[in-house]
């Protein structure tokens, strides 16, 4: 899964960029059962802005990459899920949460 990367666009309510995204429900695959979309929009490709470094941590659904911006020479963290690890509703429910925490997180 890669990072919606833009402040603003589809799947973001009004308000500028500290605005909670708007996630809806994952589509399902009719022939497998299982949600077909992670995100309700295309993302950038993380590797456009930044560079991939070392391996932060792992959790149950991914891995965490420190990231720096190629434009500022920010670091960031980069979380990457395999969508084959998201095997049920409730697995991609908890992804959804964990991205609303981390924009709500961003706010602060």
């Amino acid at each position: 899964m890669q990072p919606d990367l833009q402040p603003h666009g589809p799947g973001r309510e009004k308000g500028g960029a500290n605005a909670h995204p708007r996630l809806p429900p994952p589509v399902t695959a009719p022939s497998v059962g299982r949600p077909a979309l992670v995100l309700p929009h295309k993302t950038a490709n993380v590797r456009d802005p930044y560079c991939i470094g070392k391996k932060l941590g792992q959790g149950q659904f991914g891995t965490t990459y420190l990231c720096v911006g190629k434009a500022d020479g920010g670091e960031y963290a980069c979380k990457s899920i395999p969508k084959r690890k998201l095997l049920c509703r409730e697995d991609y429910e908890d992804v959804w949460r964990e991205i609303q925490i981390m924009h709500h997180l961003s706010e602060h």
